[in-house]
């Protein structure tokens, strides 16, 4: 029931995103222990650029590996400065089921502080 309501509540809000724009999807999925960031086009379906918690060392507090809002900060950071290298500025926020709180709002804030535009 909760993995119907979860798939829904995704698939409407990028259905919303495609019909909006056709800038780039920047999306975000966090896990128990990591936080992923991509840029997508929708328009031929690659992924251009990617950055996670994985892929950079990350200095938090708790745990080297930890899905806290200082890892979300850091992960927004570096998506930031790859999209500004790659000459992207505007995107389109993909937040998935989630909600615009915790987290995604630390990886959002984020990446807007990093000059994204979205």
């Amino acid at each position: 029931m909760i993995n119907k309501k979860r798939r829904a509540e995704r698939t409407r809000v990028r259905v919303k995103l495609r019909n909006k724009s056709s800038r780039m999807r920047m999306t975000v999925f966090i896990s128990n222990c990591h936080v992923y960031s991509q840029v997508i086009d929708d328009t031929s379906g690659n992924v251009l650029l990617s950055a996670s918690t994985l892929s950079m060392r990350v200095s938090s507090s708790r745990k080297p590996n930890y899905s806290n809002a200082i890892c979300a900060e850091q992960v927004g950071k570096e998506i930031a400065k790859k999209c500004k290298d790659a000459n992207i500025e505007k995107v389109v926020f993909d937040k998935g089921a989630k909600r615009y709180h915790g987290v995604v709002k630390a990886f959002a804030e984020s990446a807007r502080s990093g000059g994204l535009n979205f």
